[in-house]
């Protein structure tokens, strides 16, 4: 699964519209945000306790929008009180009784807070039903396109994989000829300088020993074996693995640094080069899966 997606779902109530909104971006840890409007904010939990169920790391965001349906949205409220505080005001400035002033409609409109345009609320328990089966839609199209493009990630870190095994295959074939390659060196040097010494001396043999020892690269190579199989494994299960994976990779990288001071062997130089290239190319890709 990747990390990177996004969803969308909507219900509605009896006389409201709900959506839910959720985009997630690669992150270690799981990291959830919830947009809510400020009085329902006691629903927050619920989404989040759904988010969870679907995801194991990554920045989530989920915004929930509720929108009245038109004509229930807005009341208009009176308040009698100031309006009277008006009036009497008005009859003191006037040096007359209450009773004579007279305002006409616009007037009384011009009268700050007189009359107020509220916007109503929904109730929470009128939104518990709908927010859950609209978060669930949005989380079912969310994880679609997680797994669409998980499966893609998956795809390409499997080409690059077999491409790295290719590389360490080649270089442990190529291996036992450069031991074979240092005696050669090591003799004709030897030739060269006029120097009676038996190719059996058993200080050549030393020498050429020692090399192959330090040479020896077979542990690496089978090491790292083993890590593409449990690479492998991990792309080929179910549950999040992008730890796993990163770890994995710490450990190749490893394996192929000590083959690379190790081969004293400018194929092989040329064959670690291109693993660790590729190596970077899939930890970049890793840290987009969960």
């Amino acid at each position: 699964m990747s990390m990177t997606g996004f969803g969308r779902g909507s219900a509605d109530g009896a006389d409201f519209q709900l959506s839910v909104e959720i985009s997630s971006v690669n992150r270690k840890q799981l990291d959830i945000g919830v947009t809510l409007a400020r009085d329902l904010q006691s629903l927050e939990p619920a989404v989040r306790k759904l988010i969870q169920q679907s995801a194991a790391r990554g920045r989530v965001t989920a915004k929930v929008v509720v929108e009245r349906v038109a004509g229930n949205d807005r009341e208009v409220k009176t308040d009698v009180e100031l309006f009277g505080q008006y009036k009497r005001a008005l009859a003191e400035l006037l040096a007359t009784d209450e009773s004579q002033v007279t305002l006409d409609a616009g007037e009384i409109l011009r009268l700050p807070g007189v009359l107020t345009v509220e916007e109503t609320s929904v109730d929470t328990e009128d939104l518990t039903a709908p927010l859950e089966a609209a978060t669930r839609i949005a989380i079912d199209a969310w994880n679609g396109m997680r797994a669409t493009e998980g499966e893609h990630l998956g795809d390409d870190l499997r080409q690059r994989l077999q491409l790295v095994a290719s590389e360490v295959a080649t270089i442990a074939e190529r291996s036992p000829e450069v031991v074979t390659h240092y005696r050669k060196v090591l003799h004709e040097r030897i030739a060269n300088t006029e120097v009676d010494v038996p190719l059996d001396d058993p200080r050549l043999v030393t020498e050429v020993a020692l090399f192959a020892d330090r040479c020896d690269i077979s542990e690496e190579t089978t090491r790292l074996s083993s890590h593409f199989e449990k690479f492998t494994a991990l792309l080929d299960g179910t549950d999040p693995c992008g730890r796993p994976l990163d770890f994995l990779l710490q450990e190749m990288h490893r394996e192929v640094n000590t083959i690379g001071s190790k081969a004293n062997d400018a194929q092989i130089a040329q064959s670690v080069v291109t693993c660790k290239t590729e190596l970077e190319k899939i930890r970049e890709q890793v840290q987009n899966i969960e």
